[in-house]
């Protein structure tokens, strides 16, 4: 506890101190003309992301001022971050999309029907689609606010490299791989954002997989399967190994596919360390492009057969959601990339200056 706040403390203070330090720089001439435009778009995804932020740090650091003022241990559960967070997450991805095809300054009703018109129409009927493979109406409505707005966003990210690619090509006569490179050095802040924007896709979709997952507790008997979701289980054995100094205890599952075609063998374990009085849990993972399989070994049962209990999770779309980090980390090293025309000058200048000094 201590160390977190402390740690928390730092982090607040040197974000604090380079606001401060270069609050001129980040101020502007310009002045917001219009309620309808990207400056107050992106005015609102500040204010969303500091929301969250904000609401994060409460629910992290309360139970250890309660316990630290009152001396009882209070706890916050995944609800409150889901019922605060989920709302002002969906409006920000809303504005994601917005912000990428909304006019600089000042814009107007008919611009923003004929910007949004096509991306509005093309993610209303993909969502449709997704709704008739997964029955309208059975799943949470979450699902489909996540799948509408993803589609949104991507779509305008899209419309809006192909529009640039387009004009670009007719400049420079280029293939559209060597044009695409082209915009994206050339404008590093403007693409470098909206490939971060593509990973906040992927995350939301990977979010989205939760509503679809499956957790079921299953005894096996050995020389027995059981089929949960895509898979077939086998339980081969029992069998004990040493990994460094823990000692495990695992059971053997051969998994396969629906065809019963074999995948791979899995070993959730329970493996016990000399200076630990606990076993600890091993899972067992296996990772796919659409959903994670995990395997957890409860028990080891004995009876006329034995058998072994294991808690099983299909996890949908995780693998998506951690696309999102490289893409995040790639988007940001390319916005800063930018370097502004002042900085450019000011640099040029001491090089200048610098050659005079010693010629």
């Amino acid at each position: 506890g201590p160390a977190f706040l402390i740690l928390l403390a730092i982090i607040l203070v040197f974000s604090f101190t380079l606001l401060f330090k270069r609050i001129k720089i980040l101020e502007t001439e310009h002045k917001i003309e219009s309620v309808l435009c990207r400056e107050n778009v992106f005015l609102a995804q500040n204010v969303l992301l500091v929301g969250i932020a904000s609401t994060v740090l409460l629910g992290t650091i309360f139970p250890l001022l309660a316990e630290a003022v009152r001396g009882t241990k209070l706890s916050i559960q995944a609800p409150f971050f889901n019922t605060t967070i989920a709302p002002m997450g969906y409006i920000l991805l809303f504005l994601m999309g917005v912000g990428t095809l909304i006019a600089w300054r000042k814009s107007s009703f008919e611009n923003l029907i004929r910007n949004f018109k096509n991306p509005v129409i093309v993610a209303t009927i993909l969502t449709l689609i997704f709704s008739f493979f997964h029955s309208l109406g059975n799943l949470n409505w979450n699902v489909y606010t996540i799948v509408w707005l993803s589609a949104f966003v991507g779509i305008t990210i899209i419309l809006e490299i192909i529009k640039v690619i387009k004009i670009k090509r007719k400049q420079t006569k280029k293939s559209i791989v060597n044009t695409l490179f082209y915009i994206c050095f050339q404008y590093p802040r403007r693409y470098g954002g909206l490939l971060i924007h593509f990973g906040v896709v992927l995350m939301f979709l990977g979010f989205a997989g939760t509503f679809f997952k499956i957790e079921r507790n299953v005894t096996i008997e050995i020389g027995n399967s059981t089929k949960i979701g895509n898979y077939n289980l086998l339980l081969k054995k029992v069998d004990q190994f040493k990994v460094g100094n823990a000692n495990h205890r695992a059971a053997i599952i051969e998994v396969f596919d629906e065809k019963n075609n074999f995948i791979k063998i899995l070993k959730p374990a329970k493996s016990f360390y000399p200076t630990q009085p606990e076993p600890l849990t091993e899972v067992a993972i296996l990772r796919t492009f659409l959903e994670d399989l995990y395997l957890i070994f409860s028990s080891e049962n004995d009876g006329e057969k034995k058998s072994v209990t294991l808690k099983v999770y299909i996890n949908p779309l995780v693998g998506w959601a951690w696309m999102a980090l490289p893409i995040f980390t790639l988007g940001v090293a390319l916005s800063l990339s930018y370097r502004p025309k002042d900085v450019l000058k000011n640099e040029q200048m001491i090089k200048d200056s610098s050659f005079y000094a010693k010629n």
